[in-house]
């Protein structure tokens, strides 16, 4: 990580910008990081969420931390409940 890109890393986290707006992430770490930053803007819990979208809260803190893998239906869910839109962006 570059000087610059720290700098932006650390006026983001001061301006509460979500780290995805600052960084290019690979796409499913983007994707689990959006969930868990989604669902903490609404003040919801891993267990609340994952009852909306039909998981257990064991597979959502896997997702959210990166070892299980999202998919496209699950992400599609979860933006739902949260009434955003996901963009899955170019490299």
């Amino acid at each position: 990580m570059t000087n610059s890109e720290l700098a932006d890393l650390i006026l983001a986290a001061q301006a509460n910008k979500p780290l995805n707006e600052v960084l290019q992430l690979p796409a499913e770490a983007d994707a689990a990081y959006t969930i868990k930053y989604q669902r903490r803007q609404a003040g919801m819990t891993q267990v609340e969420l994952a009852r909306k979208i039909g998981i257990e809260q064991s597979q959502l803190a896997k997702i959210e931390n990166g070892s299980l893998k999202v998919s496209l239906n699950l992400l599609q869910k979860a933006m739902t409940v949260f009434g955003r839109s996901y963009i899955v962006k170019a490299l």
